[in-house]
């Protein structure tokens, strides 16, 4: 993963992350690289209907916030390892979540055509078992 400032199809990273990532219990959601859809990742900050705000916080450097359009996306809620993920529309999206968002970046808004929502809960038990 890439943390930085987008403009148009480049680039200006602030952190580059090589592996899965972090806060999904280690179970990513595949390669960061090649013609997949740009990625954003983060914890959701705020809510206000279609959209919500994605803060990404790298160990260093200064956060990133992203607002992200979700009213055409497709929004699938993982729970802890061994169920199925469902379909959620935004209004069950709450603040504290990590999510993991494809779709068409910006600088920092995006339009999501895909979000994959981590609970809060879900990520601390994870990250405590994997410890």
């Amino acid at each position: 993963m890439v943390q930085g400032t987008v403009s148009g199809t480049s680039v200006t990273a602030t952190n580059i992350i090589d592996g899965k990532f972090g806060g999904f219990g280690g179970r990513g959601t595949g390669s960061h690289t090649g013609t997949a859809s740009p990625r954003v990742g983060g914890t959701v900050t705020a809510v206000n209907g279609n959209s919500i705000t994605v803060t990404n916080a790298p160990k260093s450097g200064t956060p990133v916030v992203y607002t992200v359009d979700v009213s055409n996306a497709k929004i699938t809620q993982r729970g802890a390892k061994g169920t199925t993920p469902t379909t959620i529309t935004p209004s069950a999206i709450t603040v504290g979540e990590r999510v993991m968002v494809r779709g068409t970046v910006g600088g920092t808004s995006v339009t999501a055509t895909n979000v994959t929502v981590m609970p809060a809960t879900t990520v601390s038990a994870t990250a405590t078992s994997t410890q």
